[in-house]
């Protein structure tokens, strides 16, 4: 279960379809976010996944939904009922629940912070903060408990677009330690090793704002990088405004990382298409 237009549900279904097994994606369609079968969701249907869509009207995060097991218990019933064995994968493929037993999800960012410190290392250079965007909690638990693993200065900050920092940090450090466990590392957590950054979450997670609008259409202007309005827009003016506020310093050496999520920009076309024609160029600092 995750947003209509969740990379992880993407990637579940791609994977599905390789494997020749028959995937069936839960979505919710939160007040505000676009509902059109377009961007990843589109997607969804032509690696074809079964997608099921359930309206919500609650403004809270995924992970604070405790009605979870309620509304995939019925669709799982469905599959049994029809001679079918579900295995089902939690949110993100990283919470140690449902039919996973470890944070598979989680174990494929701490391979990718390895293969960064690596290259960072092979080119005699120092890295001292990675950011990136923190939804489902996976990303930043690996790429934190890998850290505390091979680059224990290393600071990791999460930009959240999905909870606030009431509720994020304690999950990474859940699935952060599983996954410490799961790979026989002897390294503890602590608090100081997950930082969240909610600052950026309002009005909530799949909602475009103004000031991510404008980082996305700056950004590919002025480096033909694109960027998406769910994830990595909201990552990215956090990133620019840490730096503006001192708390990333000149000094640093930093690694954004794109997590993905490019085919929604054509899930919410109307909405960038109206900043762009009404507001951009005439806005300062783009």
């Amino acid at each position: 279960m995750r947003g209509n237009q969740s990379n992880w549900c993407l990637q579940t279904a791609a994977a599905a379809a390789r494997a020749g097994i028959r995937a069936v994606l839960v979505l919710l369609n939160k007040s505000g976010a676009p509902a059109s079968d377009d961007g990843n969701l589109l997607l969804d249907h032509l690696c074809g996944a079964t997608v099921r869509v359930l309206e919500t009207d609650s403004n809270r995060s995924f992970l604070k939904l405790e009605d979870v097991s309620d509304l995939v218990a019925p669709i799982m019933e469905e599959e049994m009922t029809a001679g079918r064995k579900p295995y089902l994968a939690p949110i993100g493929g990283s919470v140690v629940e449902g039919s996973m037993k470890k944070p598979f999800g989680a174990m494929g960012y701490a391979n990718a912070l390895v293969e960064i410190v690596e290259q960072m290392y092979s080119r005699d250079l120092r890295l001292d903060t990675v950011v990136h965007a923190s939804g489902s909690a996976g990303t930043q638990a690996g790429l934190v408990a890998a850290a505390k693993a091979v680059a224990p200065d290393l600071r990791i900050v999460g930009i959240s677009v999905a909870s606030d920092r009431d509720t994020l940090p304690g999950k990474v450090s859940t699935i952060a330690e599983k996954l410490l466990e799961t790979l026989g590392i002897e390294v503890d957590i602590e608090d100081d090793d997950v930082i969240v950054d909610d600052t950026y979450l309002d009005p909530g997670y799949c909602v475009l704002t103004p000031e991510t609008s404008r980082a996305i259409a700056a950004l590919a202007r002025s480096q033909g990088v694109v960027l998406d309005p769910v994830y990595t827009g909201k990552a990215w003016v956090g990133l620019v405004d840490l730096m503006k506020t001192g708390f990333i310093s000149d000094h640093e050496n930093v690694v954004f990382i794109h997590t993905g999520g490019t085919p929604a920009l054509f899930s919410y076309q109307s909405q960038l298409v109206d900043f762009l024609r009404d507001g951009f160029d005439r806005m300062p600092g783009h």
